[in-house]
């Protein structure tokens, strides 16, 4: 798995297409509010990878399914 790629894609607004609309929204406000972004992509293994970047920014964790 290309974690780097993941990690790109989620610093660049792309959510996932693992997320509903509703989460996608959340994310969208987010950018605005400072709250917590979260994305969820499929792997090419069919593996969920969860990457989540705290509210104020300091942090961002990729978890997979059993530690999320």
């Amino acid at each position: 798995m290309d974690l780097a790629a993941y990690l790109r894609r989620h610093h660049c607004g792309d959510w996932g297409e693992e997320l509903c609309g509703k989460d996608k929204q959340a994310n969208e406000d987010a950018l605005v509010n400072g709250t917590r972004l979260l994305s969820c992509y499929r792997t090419a293994g069919g593996d969920r990878i969860y990457i989540i970047t705290e509210a104020d920014r300091s942090m961002t964790t990729a978890l997979l399914p059993a530690e999320y």
